[in-house]
C-alpha cells in the first residue's frame, strides 16, 4: 500500500525523494517570495489530484490504510517545514513570524481535506485552488 502511495504521490516510480524532483527545484530556484507561492501551491495542487482519490479510499481501507495516511502526513509536515525554513532563511517570512507556527499554518492550509472541500465539495478548478491558495499563503507567511 505504501508503494501505490509514493507513486501516485509522485506521479511515477522513479526513486526520486519529492524534494529533489523538477517542480520542487523550481519553487526553491525562485526569486520572488509571490512567484515561490504560486509554483509550492502548484506542487499541492498537482500531488492532491493525485492522491485526493487513494486517500479516500485509504481512510476507509482499515488500519493499513491509515497508518500510511498517517506516515504520509508525517512526510508533507516535514516537506511544508522545509519550504518554510527556506522561506524563512532568504529573509521572506513575514517580520516577526515564528517559523514553527507558519509551518503549522501552511501544513494545515495544505491539507487534502482543505483540496476536497474546495475542488470536490464546492466544485472549484484546480487553478481556482491554486489562486486560492497561493493567496492564503502570501497572506500567511509573507
Amino acid at each position: 500500500i505504501k508503494a501505490l502511495w509514493d507513486i501516485t504521490l509522485a506521479g511515477d516510480d522513479e526513486p526520486v525523494a519529492m524534494i529533489d524532483r523538477e517542480q520542487a527545484r523550481e519553487v526553491f530556484a525562485a526569486d520572488e517570495p509571490a512567484t515561490k507561492m504560486w509554483l509550492f501551491a502548484g506542487c499541492v495542487r498537482a500531488i492532491h489530484e493525485r492522491v485526493t482519490p487513494l486517500a479516500t479510499l485509504l481512510a476507509e481501507a482499515g488500519p493499513e490504510g491509515a497508518a500510511v495516511l498517517a506516515t504520509g502526513e508525517q512526510e508533507r509536515r516535514t516537506s511544508v517545514r522545509a519550504f518554510v525554513d527556506h522561506l524563512a532563511d532568504r529573509g521572506a517570512l513575514r517580520t516577526g513570524t515564528d517559523p514553527v507556527h507558519a509551518a503549522d499554518a501552511c501544513w494545515a492550509l495544505t491539507t487534502t481535506a482543505v483540496f476536497s472541500k474546495l475542488t470536490i465539495e464546492a466544485g472549484w478548478d484546480g487553478a481556482a485552488y491554486q489562486r486560492w491558495l497561493a493567496d492564503m499563503l502570501t497572506a500567511t507567511l509573507l
